[in-house]
């Protein structure tokens, strides 16, 4: 869903229609409202960026994409991803 449908009102609940696939999420926001980059792992074999993951992002959002085999996070993704968290968080 866009976020214009979910502020309009328009969206009571939403079903999964199975054309879409999940990913792993990787967030840390903080207390007082800061966060650090999205980390988002889609599935996929050739590591390569896709346009459609990125198609309902707007100019201003920024966010770390990967991918792996099955969508899921890895050791090396949250070794990655911690040492992101040491250098922002410091």
């Amino acid at each position: 869903m866009s976020k214009e449908a979910y502020k309009s009102g328009r969206i009571r609940h939403v079903q999964q229609d199975s054309n879409r696939e999940f990913i792993s999420l990787l967030a840390c926001i903080c207390a007082d409202g800061s966060a650090l980059l999205l980390a988002l792992i889609y599935q996929g074999s050739s590591g390569d960026l896709q346009n459609t993951w990125i198609d309902d992002l707007y100019k201003e959002d920024e966010a770390f994409f990967a991918s792996s085999e099955n969508g899921w996070s890895s050791d090396a993704f949250r070794l990655a991803w911690l040492r992101l968290f040491d250098r922002n968080t410091r």
